[in-house]
């Protein structure tokens, strides 16, 4: 069995693709809500959690309260013996992780919460922990930067909800940016797109779709062994994430990391995939049902969760 711990909300992610790409893994999976085992222990009821591998998801969405259940959860699980992917005591925030691989040398750009001042300009806003794109767009100054973070402000943002992040230009000679995105399950790392835009904000995939970056896509993604593997689990290592998708550009033929999700969008109805594009879904997702596969666990001992009295 594997459990998969996500946000009520955000559940979808992966059952998405259970149900429309791999539902040969749905007997092999359980989906768990956070909401539903606070519900429980702060009822102080007991809880029986299933045996077997345990994926924790969704961290940036999850209260104080929820952090703690979640750990507790997670001790309870490597006491029975079984296998925790992304520990939740051990995550990297997204602010934390780019200031150590630029500090590392990984990463050429660096970022700044909303209070900090910038070394280097052009920056673009985005939200700290949030996964709804960019707040702004490239910015070229002090005096431009402090004019658009007064405005999100007075919209309702807090300094602490932004990150200023150093806008890097990997794009080509003929102004085209590339997207690249990557998954871990455990060991196992899996290419999973190329995204083509004339567009430095790439986020929404595909926008700039010819036959020959069709081609390409396909190429990159299903070639034998990422090339940039060394690198990648690096980072995932250094995030503390055995679980998750990593969005990367390449600068003159290094990494550069934008961002891990440990709840990351696998992938959604294929009536909404182009057709030009299905054979490459239906490669790499046979490729994550695979690996999620060794990461099943088919021993079946009730894990008991009993709750502490600091949680009722």
């Amino acid at each position: 069995m594997i459990s998969y711990l996500a946000t009520a909300e955000h559940l979808y992610t992966i059952k998405m693709f259970l149900r429309h790409w791999a539902p040969e893994l749905r007997p092999h999976f359980r989906l768990i809500p956070y909401e539903s085992v606070e519900s429980s222990i702060e009822r102080g009821s007991t809880v029986q959690l299933p045996g077997g591998t345990y994926i924790f998801s969704d961290f940036d969405r999850l209260t104080v309260k929820q952090r703690s259940l979640a750990n507790l959860i997670a001790e309870a699980v490597e006491q029975h013996g079984y296998s925790v992917l992304n520990k939740p005591q051990s995550q990297l925030s997204r602010y934390e992780l780019l200031r150590e691989l630029y500090r590392r040398g990984i990463n050429r750009f660096n970022v700044y919460r909303g209070d900090e001042r910038p070394e280097r300009f052009p920056v673009f806003i985005r939200p700290i922990e949030e996964h709804k794109g960019f707040l702004s767009g490239v910015i070229h100054s002090q005096s431009a930067l402090d004019d658009q973070l007064a405005a999100l402000m007075s919209g309702g943002k807090g300094e602490t909800e932004l990150l200023i992040c150093e806008f890097l230009d990997v794009s080509d000679a003929s102004g085209i940016y590339r997207k690249f995105g990557s998954f871990l399950l455990g060991d196992r790392v899996v290419q999973c797109h190329e995204f083509f835009s004339s567009n430095w904000t790439t986020k929404l995939g595909v926008s700039s779709f010819t036959h020959e970056f069709g081609e390409e896509e396909w190429r990159v993604v299903s070639a034998s062994g990422d090339p940039h593997e060394e690198r990648l689990k690096e980072a995932f290592e250094i995030a503390h994430v055995d679980y998750g998708r990593i969005d990367f550009g390449v600068l003159d033929g290094q990494v550069q990391i934008w961002e891990i999700n440990t709840n990351p969008t696998i992938t959604g109805n294929p009536r909404g995939v182009r057709p030009e594009r299905i054979r490459l879904k239906e490669l790499v997702h046979k490729r994550l049902s695979d690996a999620f596969l060794l990461l099943n666990d088919p021993r079946s001992e009730t894990i008991t969760l009993i709750p502490p009295q600091v949680c009722v």
